[in-house]
């Protein structure tokens, strides 16, 4: 590099450098090798002595507003945590165990909608229907919810799941199901004994 180079030229200070001490330790290197450094949008040239300095100002200064923008952002994330959003929504994805809570009561009160039940119960708890489905889903995974879930919708959609993600329902909770929704038809119902 030596001999080839005899100046830098960047449009914009941040195009090169966030930190000062990188920036320093950078010019120390163009410096040993008498390169300069220029910097159109700003007007500086660090050949001179007034360009180094408002350089090393500059430099100062944007390291010093990069972190109090990173102060205020974590400031104003611990605020939306402890008070939550200014919509009033909570801060992040509600915890699960209240989530699913609220989705099998709110299923359980449409049940007698049929079809209407997903797009009533999601609405319900102001969740568009894709994220309740993906919810459904991993209560099926989990066995504590897969009991409560297969109380509340039709046989339809619990074997329908079942077989798309590879889930073999208990004896008991098929009787569980059938029970809960007065249907004797178990033939179509993936079983562990069948």
């Amino acid at each position: 590099m030596k001999g080839q180079l005899d100046r830098v030229v960047l449009t914009r200070l941040d195009r090169g450098w966030r930190s000062v001490s990188d920036f320093y330790y950078d010019a120390e290197i163009f410096k040993q090798q008498n390169i300069d450094l220029v910097f159109t949008k700003q007007g500086l040239d660090t050949s001179t002595v007034y360009g180094r300095g408002a350089l090393g100002f500059m430099l100062l200064v944007a390291e010093i507003e990069s972190e109090l923008a990173t102060e205020r952002t974590n400031d104003g994330i611990a605020h939306a945590r402890k008070h939550g959003t200014k919509s009033g929504k909570p801060f992040g994805r509600p915890k699960a165990r209240r989530a699913y809570k609220s989705l099998v009561d709110n299923l359980r009160d449409f049940r007698h909608l049929g079809r209407g039940q997903f797009s009533a119960a999601a609405e319900a708890i102001k969740i568009p229907q894709g994220t309740m489905r993906k919810w459904i889903d991993e209560m099926m995974r989990d066995d504590k919810w897969r009991l409560e879930i297969i109380q509340v919708l039709p046989p339809g959609p619990i074997t329908t799941r079942c077989r798309r993600l590879g889930i073999e329902l208990t004896q008991t909770e098929t009787e569980l199901m059938l029970s809960a929704t007065s249907i004797s038809e178990s033939a179509s119902i993936p079983t562990a004994s069948t």
